[in-house]
């Protein structure tokens, strides 16, 4: 896992507030995995894991893994 602390201003009515920001990467992306986690009309978004980079024993794979909208994993994967 990679994170990252950032810091950004908002200025808002004459008002300026700090606010800080963790940014973590634990789960697929362009680099691991070669595909983004797909993001929903309504923000929700589908957690995908990063696959194994070698035979792994646990037999889960990613279209036997259901996500919360109720489909194989899969099926947001760009296919091979």
């Amino acid at each position: 896992m990679m994170a990252a602390m950032t810091n950004w201003t908002v200025a808002r009515a004459g008002r300026t507030n700090a606010r800080k920001a963790l940014l973590l990467r634990v789960g697929m992306d362009l680099g691991t995995g070669g595909a983004l986690g797909p993001i929903f009309p309504d923000g929700r978004f589908e957690y995908m894991p990063i696959p194994e980079s070698e035979p792994a024993r646990d037999p889960r794979q990613y279209s036997t893994l259901l996500g919360r909208q109720g489909r194989p994993r899969s099926d947001f994967l760009p296919g091979r």
